[in-house]
């Protein structure tokens, strides 16, 4: 579906993830740095997996065979990385996996309530920020206050897209409430991916495990992919997969190549999630998946 980009790579050391919140971490500010068939056959149009699968033999490097996206940016909680502190779904996260190799990464977003759109993994502040509460009980002032462990703020939707446009990422979207966004905060989300990452039938991805969101996506926005995610370590019986369906995202457990060719022979693509090392980005090329999500772009974004 999507298009495979070049990377530069440099490892530093990890921190373990979730560490506590100190406040010398929140003082921290952060670091400068550089209609149905026709979505059918487009999911099938080789304009959608990477480019360098077109033409490479099943010998060459499986990293320009997949797209690679950043889980959280650099997987959950708190991490070092090119000598900072890093928080999940902040801007420094998803810079970091950009420099690291990774297309694009992946987010979550949750509405205040006066309908801002924000990045954040969880429902609640606690865990990752000083704040407290259900951030859908929050006002965006609020959120905006808070700073992450890492002592980055929590970024708005727009915040994001804006401040990493020049990376031209691969953005993989989820929504894990559907209900909490309504038709029109979902029609201006739709309208930031196409001003501020433009070619949204390549670049973005809206996911979420919910079908009746899905419907909602196909609806408002069917110029923007839509993935399913099966939270379980099974897999989805692909006769219930709508057909505008572009992507099914599935643990790397749960996957085999025959279940990924008749995926692909319905017209979805199929993306894998826990891809955490060389030889499961390899395994997962070669099963024919178009999609890898990691917590370690460090470690496949020059891999081969």
């Amino acid at each position: 579906m999507h298009r495979n980009i070049a990377a530069v790579i440099v490892l530093t050391a990890a921190l373990p993830a979730g560490a506590a919140i100190t406040s010398t971490a929140l003082a921290r500010t952060e670091p400068p740095e550089t209609a149905a068939e026709d979505r059918r056959q487009r999911s099938r149009d080789p304009r959608v997996v990477p480019d360098a699968a077109r033409s490479a033999p099943s010998t060459g490097c499986a990293r320009d065979r997949v797209i690679v996206i950043g889980h959280r940016g650099i997987g959950p909680g708190t991490r070092t990385l090119y000598g900072a502190a890093r928080s999940e779904d902040t801007v420094p996260a998803f810079r970091a996996a950009m420099r690291a190799g990774a297309d694009g990464f992946e987010t979550d977003f949750w509405p205040t309530t006066d309908h801002t759109v924000v990045s954040h993994h969880d429902a609640t502040l606690a865990r990752m920020t000083n704040g407290t509460g259900e951030i859908r009980r929050r006002t965006s002032g609020y959120v905006h206050g808070v700073r992450n462990v890492s002592g980055a703020p929590v970024p708005t939707f727009r915040g994001t897209l804006t401040r990493l446009r020049a990376t031209r990422p691969h953005v993989q979207q989820e929504f894990k409430d559907g209900w909490l966004f309504s038709n029109a905060v979902l029609r201006r989300l739709a309208r930031h991916d196409r001003d501020l990452v433009g070619d949204v039938s390549r670049k973005v991805l809206w996911t979420t495990s919910e079908r009746s969101t899905l419907r909602r996506f196909h609806r408002l926005a069917p110029d923007i992919p839509i993935g399913l995610i099966d939270r379980s370590s099974r897999r989805p019986r692909l006769a219930t997969v709508p057909a505008w369906v572009d992507v099914v995202l599935i643990e790397f457990g749960a996957a085999d190549a025959r279940y990924i060719r008749r995926a692909k022979a319905r017209g979805h693509q199929v993306s894998l999630r826990e891809v955490n090392t060389v030889d499961r980005m390899r395994r997962a090329a070669r099963m024919g998946a178009t999609r890898v999500v990691t917590d370690h772009p460090e470690v496949l974004g020059r891999a081969c």
